[in-house]
């Protein structure tokens, strides 16, 4: 990931044309990604996407705020993979992608 957009909290790749997860221009309110400070920041156990406490709803799923989640610590990686076209990083177990219309076997590399 290149940069962490402020707004959202999602990592996002200089090379989409647009930002993955918010409506903020690319060129907008985000900061150089550093890795994230994960203090109280949490991963949904659902859909695997880290989430910022700050959120008022979970980034990918339906799950409540205060549903069922972990403190981020990192994922553990297994057999997840990225797809190559939105860079957001999957669980094997999804049946379908976090953000785009690829097919789940389509255009990936492992994560």
């Amino acid at each position: 990931m290149d940069f962490t957009c402020k707004k959202c909290g999602i990592g996002n790749y200089t090379s989409l044309s647009s930002l993955v997860n918010c409506s903020c221009p690319k060129g907008g309110n985000h900061e150089p990604y550093e890795g994230r400070d994960c203090g109280n920041n949490w991963t949904c156990k659902k859909c695997g996407i880290g989430n910022y406490t700050s959120l008022s709803s979970l980034v990918n799923c339906s799950c409540p705020k205060g549903g069922y989640h972990e403190p981020y610590e990192g994922r553990d990686c297994g057999n997840n993979w990225t797809c190559k076209k939105c860079g957001i990083g999957n669980y094997t177990s999804l049946s379908s992608l976090v953000n785009c219309s690829c097919p789940k076997g389509g255009d990936h590399e492992p994560f």
